[in-house]
């Protein structure tokens, strides 16, 4: 029956509205459908006593229908906890706890499933081959995957996938090739088992091989040196038998030959190998492989630079060096000439590292070279202080005189180096030349005097200027005796006559250049190699002094 409507008229007591009888009637013919649609029941026994819906002996029909999951979605989740919803698009179930909708089911996916009415399809029994199989106890049982040796398990909850990856050698019967990369596999790359394992190897040969199988283990391909290959295709793995190593005819095709002489060496052309005689165009071989070098037990730094003489050097104890030319002689004279080189072989040395010095003790480092045994090349100051290889001595042509060698950690182990003057610097006949020279005392107090000497003047000579870089006196002896003797005499005091005091000069402010004019004439006695100075510091303050001396070389 449709719902009837009662007219109530326009207004009341209009006379237009529905008789009373026939309004009630309406009344009751409505209320009458509706108890019937409930069963006879009053509404309020359509709710239990705890506000729960029960609608007893009548069928339920409660629709939570969405077209997309999208509008299941866009409803409250919590708002509506415990509710559930179908998304049509879908055609999943789902509810909500709260936070979010939860996928449950696809009704496809559900059947029946005996008396307990829908269920959905599953295993009880996950079988393994080979293995015993797993067994679901309950309905709260989970399968859980675990990842073995070299294997990974990655999970992707939004995209519902499960990834198994494995890395490394595995457990396959192939395990020991966990040294081979074969990502970008090329053909005529080859494995090769060595008795032990299988690995990289080089030495591929011709021969098409026999196709393996991963399967198979390196036992089944027997002694060592047989070879796991990629194929002429490049798409696989095959097996071939080679020979030791390549044969001359090997080799000879390989680097685009027909042939190889005795004595020829490889050499790269730039674009490919050949042979060619030793020592030919393009060919290279290292020193210290000629056979006349390896003979003669030489090196690099035995023959760096022609000398007129070599000194083999060798230390007795702490207290003198030792020469070969000298024998047992501790601390000998040795004797150079101006414009030659002579070389000191320091392979013995070890812990006394050998300078060359002025004969005033300051390194002299010019014409200095040094090879090390590994062929390293240093010069000038870099070459002082060495214990081994051979140091050069390039000698100026322009020097002469009384140099010395010093061991740089023991002050006992010194001598003298005399230089002889190359024809035509001055003296025997010589022509004449002006020679300059530069000398600093140690560092001394103010009023205090220390000694320098200057070898490269010669035994006679012609002082032309004088100059210091601090206030000074500066006196110039004959011998070393007469500077000992004048030692105590006062500044502004004569010397005594015939005391040997050659020329003395007083620099009261520092940078002072005395120009001598006349010349003064000076000498050395024949004992003596330097010319003595002595130099009494005026400056005020602890400090050293530097003397520089012009003259005209007379006699060497």
């Amino acid at each position: 029956m449709a719902k009837q409507i009662i007219n109530i008229g326009a207004s009341a007591n209009d006379g237009t509205g529905d008789p009373l009888r026939n309004a009630f009637d309406k009344t009751n013919d409505n209320f009458n459908e509706l108890y019937f649609a409930l069963g006879g029941n009053s509404v309020t026994t359509l709710f239990d006593g705890s506000g729960n819906f029960d609608f007893p002996n009548k069928p339920h029909k409660i629709s939570a229908y969405y077209a997309t999951e999208t509008a299941l979605f866009a409803v409250s989740a919590s708002t509506y906890k415990g509710c559930i919803g179908y998304a049509q698009d879908t055609g999943y179930l789902y509810y909500s706890d709260s936070t979010e909708w939860v996928k449950l089911a696809k009704f496809s996916e559900l059947g029946s499933g005996g008396s307990g009415g829908a269920s959905a399809n599953t295993f009880g029994t996950i079988a393994v081959s080979g293995q015993n199989s797993v067994v679901a106890d309950g309905t709260t049982d989970t399968l859980t995957l675990v990842a073995g040796s070299n294997i990974t398990i990655t999970t992707n909850a939004s995209t519902d996938e499960i990834t198994i990856a494995a890395s490394g050698g595995g457990a396959s019967a192939l395990a020991d090739l966990t040294n081979v990369t074969l990502s970008s596999p090329t053909t005529g790359q080859v494995l090769k088992y060595d008795g032990a394992e299988w690995v990289n190897s080089d030495d591929a040969t011709s021969g098409a091989g026999t196709f393996i199988s991963l399967s198979d283990t390196p036992s089944s391909f027997g002694s060592a040196g047989q070879i796991l290959r990629i194929n002429g295709a490049g798409d696989g793995i095959e097996f071939a038998t080679v020979s030791a190593g390549y044969s001359d005819s090997d080799v000879n095709t390989h680097l685009n030959t027909s042939s190889a002489s005795a004595g020829e060496v490889l050499s790269w052309s730039g674009s490919d190998y050949e042979w060619i005689a030793a020592g030919g165009g393009g060919g290279s071989s290292t020193f210290a492989g000629l056979t006349e070098i390896d003979t003669a037990d030489l090196d690099v730094h035995d023959i760096a630079y022609p000398a007129t003489t070599v000194h083999v050097v060798t230390a007795n104890g702490t207290s003198a060096y030792r020469f070969d030319h000298f024998g047992t002689s501790d601390n000998p004279t040795l004797y150079a000439r101006a414009g030659e080189t002579i070389a000191f072989d320091l392979t013995a040395v070890s812990a006394h590292p050998f300078r060359i010095q002025t004969s005033g003790a300051s390194d002299y480092d010019t014409g200095l070279v040094h090879i090390a045994p590994d062929g390293t090349k240093t010069t000038g100051s870099s070459a002082q202080g060495k214990t081994s290889g051979v140091l050069y001595w390039k000698v100026p042509s322009s020097i002469s005189g009384d140099y010395a060698y010093q061991c740089g950690s023991h002050g006992a182990m010194n001598g003298t180096i005399t230089v002889e003057a190359v024809a035509g610097s001055g003296g025997g006949g010589a022509s004449l030349g002006r020679v300059t020279e530069s000398e600093t005392t140690a560092s001394i107090a103010d009023g205090a005097s220390g000694n320098v000497a200057f070898a490269d003047l010669g035994k006679s000579y012609a002082i032309y200027s004088v100059t210091v870089d601090k206030a000074s006196w500066v006196r110039i002896y004959s011998d070393t005796a007469a500077r000992t003797a004048d030692a105590s005499r006062v500044q502004g005091d004569d010397p005594a006559e015939g005391a040997g005091v050659i020329a003395e000069f007083i620099a009261t402010s520092p940078s002072t250049t005395f120009k001598v004019t006349p010349a003064i004439f000076g000498y050395i006695d024949n004992s003596e190699t330097t010319i003595p100075v002595a130099v009494k510091n005026n400056s005020g303050s602890t400090g050293t002094v530097t003397v520089t001396l012009t003259a005209l070389k007379l006699e060497n």
